[in-house]
């Protein structure tokens, strides 16, 4: 299955409805958020409608609109595009958000602050310089203390601060993982599954992508 890479390009010579769209009803924002987040993938606008059967033609439309006004690009939230010559990884991405697994991080997203979801997404695309990060994941642990998935922190081995880590390893949506070279002050911030026997290091590239296109689907659907 091929994919394209999405780039957000609103088009200022329109005034449309288009560039006003509406909210999308609650009954419908799993959906919604599918679609979104296979758009966000890659994945043309008639391949993901025809993937999801019951997303209604204009509902599509109106979330290409809302798509079209966020600054939101595949490469970013994927961070595997160019290495995917075969599009192995892209099935795999594709899978896992039609996934019932996708569907219980999405109710436990779904619940989270507009200003939370858009911390979580600056954190695993590596922004913590736009945000305090330590005290941005104390207060997202307890939020998402009962998910199906946790956040991993990697530090470089220069910058470990073990009382910070400490006070994070206390909530068990928090891994501390072990240190590496070269990451910088700043720490990467990744994904996991929350049972311990499907952690490995192809879960943790999966996952991370999942949450990041959730957090950014959602938050496309959150219009300021």
């Amino acid at each position: 299955m091929a994919y394209n890479t999405f780039e957000a390009n609103p088009s200022p010579q329109k005034e449309t409805k288009q560039n006003h769209p509406s909210r999308v009803h609650p009954s419908t924002q799993l959906t919604a958020t599918r679609y979104l987040g296979l758009r966000l993938l890659g994945m043309d606008g008639t391949t993901a409608t025809n993937l999801l059967n019951t997303l209604p033609n204009s509902t599509a439309t109106n979330l290409e609109a809302m798509l079209n006004l966020s600054n939101l690009s595949t490469e970013a939230l994927r961070g595997r595009v160019k290495g995917d010559i075969s599009g192995r990884a892209f099935k795999a991405d594709i899978n896992l958000l039609i996934s019932d697994t996708a569907n219980e991080c999405f109710r436990a997203l779904s619940g989270l602050p507009a200003g939370s979801l858009n911390s979580l997404l600056d954190l695993l695309l590596t922004k913590q310089q736009n945000i305090n990060w330590s005290e941005e994941i104390a207060d997202l642990a307890p939020r998402i203390a009962n998910a199906n998935f946790c956040l991993e922190l990697v530090c470089d081995v220069k910058h470990v601060d073990p009382k910070i880590n400490l006070i994070l390893s206390k909530n068990e949506a928090i891994l501390i993982g072990s240190p590496v070279h070269d990451v910088g002050p700043l720490p990467r911030v990744f994904v996991q599954p929350k049972d311990i026997q499907h952690r490995n290091t192809v879960a943790k590239a999966r996952w991370t992508t999942l949450i990041r296109i959730l957090c950014a689907s959602l938050i496309v659907l959150r219009p300021s």
